[in-house]
């Protein structure tokens, strides 16, 4: 940018005349800047470009990391979730669908109380299901963020 440009050309040439004669030539040429304010906002832009596309990279690295993080914590939670009804919550919904349906056949709690029993068991079955599939909604969110 700052250094003169030095240029060398060979040519062939011709006239248009009948039974012209095709003519060699050459040239060599030199260019020197006589003004450097053009290159040097070039330059002074070119530098400020190169510095927003840093500034840029830094946004998305830290928006990358950000959500690569939330989705990791939140993978986590619904898996503790999902580990709980697998282990303890299954058993306790089952129990309490047994328990409210003999205690509804024998008298002991009214029809009220029993879809009551109902519902909470069905209640935890329908809260693993939302946890299963939130779970692997964010599997699919995780796996998207790492390929793109």
């Amino acid at each position: 940018m700052w250094l003169p440009d030095i240029s060398v050309e060979v040519f062939n040439g011709t006239n248009r005349f009948a039974n012209a004669k095709s003519y060699w030539g050459w040239q060599v040429g030199i260019s020197v800047p006589l003004f450097f304010g053009e290159q040097k906002a070039r330059v002074a832009s070119q530098k400020h470009s190169v510095m927003m596309a840093g500034y840029s990279r830094q946004q998305y690295e830290v928006r990358y990391n950000s959500t690569y993080e939330q989705l990791r914590n939140e993978l986590e939670k619904y898996r503790q979730n999902i580990d709980y009804y697998q282990t303890s919550g299954k058993q306790i919904s089952d129990e309490l669908i047994k328990f409210a349906t003999s205690s509804y056949e024998i008298g002991e709690i009214d029809f009220f109380r029993y879809i009551q029993s109902l519902e909470n068991a069905t209640q935890l079955r329908l809260d693993y299901l939302d946890n299963l599939a939130k779970y692997n909604q964010t599997v699919i969110a995780l796996n998207y963020l790492i390929v793109e």
